[in-house]
């Protein structure tokens, strides 16, 4: 066991603070979670320290382990309430529920229960999801099962960790991420202790018994946990994210509902930027997807301008959005079901139908339970579920804000070149500052204005500009006097 350097002291890991969080709205939760701290008195370990926090929560287990009873879970006072079941498996829905209708509907009063169903396992984890999104802060970490994320075994309050302290010592997302990986590791050892010792792991102490209080009383559950077939994960709140993107998602959905309506699309689909990037127009993912919607270049290549060097569609929130629509349009149009067509946002219609085909359903619900795929992972597996939470809590938000109007910015719009035209030449003839016309067209990459400045971008090709500033554009590349015009500024 690895102990901590001599000038610091050792951090209480164990030590259960005062659950101040929100109740867990009926997800299946281990006897009164509690969030786990770290010592008022503790110094934040750096990186290479971290590997202590097992050691000295095991060391917590063993102390604990000695003044307890037997059956008695370490951490708790005996007046504590257990649970007394929990949830059983999931019973797959009937064939065809969970289907949405057969056709897509062009009357945009049809109700979100009718077009996106949540029944069944789907159901659960959109409860899970908007406590995520609703409940629980950046500054808490949850530590979730895989396959069913409302069981929820242990809750991080960092936040609370630190109350009364000068500053936090975990402020940062990555080491929280880090810090909770570590809680995951040590659950992890307990399952792989259970699945050795059968119900002897319960000896070892406090972690062991709060993994025993959250699966141990079902059967189904209890057979998978003394097979070892159990997956952990950590997942950190997001309720103070989503109340920012919620307020940055005034500016884009008017015109976002706008464009879905006009192809006939449930306007309820406008609520994907916040599954994809919480409404950021810089969001970039380690694998190559781009902008508020998130396409990947292979894909946003059939729908928009991507060349890599001077544009990137994918970064104008307008113009993926029409994107976006296009291409949930042809989903639905080859899945022919909402939750499948919504699901292949994340995993590709191609995937969609394979999982339907070994799967053997439609269903939402049953290709959750059947499907298993390297592929398709916990993000396309949970992105369905995702969406129905940020529509539900989009819609809570919006109640609260007393009818305030979302307000489109309508003081900038859309100029189509009638002809090739560079930079240097829309920049002259709309007398617009460099950085201004770079705000509102994060579609132009900064070659665009460096050494590709004269390199003129396509005939049809849009630029968004404001009002006064679009109508120069329009009389200085007017029939006749466009190139005198601007070769002469």
């Amino acid at each position: 066991m690895l102990g901590l350097p001599r000038n610091r002291p050792a951090l209480a890991l164990a030590i259960m603070l005062p659950c101040l969080l929100a109740p867990l709205l009926g997800a299946t939760v281990a006897s009164s979670v509690v969030p786990v701290g770290i010592a008022a008195d503790a110094a934040l370990p750096r990186d290479s320290e971290l590997e202590y926090f097992v050691e000295e929560l095991e060391r917590e287990n063993a102390v604990a382990l000695e003044k307890e009873s037997v059956g008695e879970p370490a951490g708790f006072e005996a007046s504590d309430d257990l649970p007394q079941k929990s949830r059983g498996d999931v019973v797959p829905p009937s064939k065809g529920e969970g289907k949405a209708t057969s056709k897509r509907s062009n009357d945009q009063r049809s109700g979100a229960k009718e077009l996106f169903p949540a029944q069944g396992l789907v159901g659960r984890k959109v409860k899970f999801w908007e406590m995520v999104f609703r409940d629980y802060p950046s500054t808490t970490m949850i530590i979730h099962d895989v396959d069913e994320p409302d069981r929820i075994v242990d809750l991080i309050d960092f936040k609370e960790a630190v109350r009364g302290r000068a500053g936090d010592p975990v402020a940062g997302r990555s080491e929280r991420q880090r810090v909770a990986q570590r809680y995951v590791d040590r659950y992890e050892l307990a399952i792989a202790r259970f699945r050795q010792m059968g119900e002897a792991a319960l000896q070892y102490g406090a972690i062991e018994r709060r993994v025993w209080a959250t699966y141990g009383s079902d059967e189904s559950q209890r057979e998978k946990l003394l097979a070892g077939d159990i997956h952990l994960r950590s997942q950190s709140g997001l309720a103070d994210t989503f109340d920012e993107a919620a307020r940055n998602a005034q500016n884009y959905l008017p015109y976002m509902e706008k464009v879905f309506a006009g192809q006939g699309l449930p306007i309820q689909l406008t609520r994907l930027p916040f599954v994809e990037s919480m409404f950021n127009s810089a969001a970039r993912s380690r694998v190559g997807a781009s902008g508020m919607w998130q396409f990947m270049p292979q894909t946003a290549r059939l729908y928009m301008r991507v060349d890599g060097r001077m544009v990137d569609e994918r970064n104008s929130p307008w113009k993926a959005t029409r994107a976006a629509a296009m291409l949930m349009q042809d989903n639905y149009e080859i899945l022919r079901s909402w939750p499948l067509a919504v699901t292949a946002y994340n995993h590709g219609a191609a995937g969609l139908e394979r999982a339907m085909r070994e799967a053997g359903s439609d269903d939402i619900n049953l290709i959750l339970a059947n499907y298993r795929s390297r592929s398709f992972g916990f993000a396309s597996r949970n992105f369905y579920a995702e969406f129905l939470a940020a529509v539900n809590v989009y819609d809570s938000w919006k109640k609260k804000q007393k009818g305030k109007r979302a307000g489109e910015n309508v003081a900038a719009e859309f100029v189509t070149l009638p002809r090739k035209a560079s930079v240097a030449e829309i920049l002259s003839a709309s007398r617009l500052p460099e950085k201004r016309l770079a705000e509102l067209n994060p579609c132009l990459l900064p070659a665009a204005f460096k050494n590709l400045r004269k390199k003129q971008l396509p005939s049809g090709f849009e630029i968004r500009l404001p009002r006064d500033h679009a109508r120069k554009l329009r009389v200085a590349m007017g029939p006749g006097k466009a190139r005198e015009t601007i070769s002469r500024r």
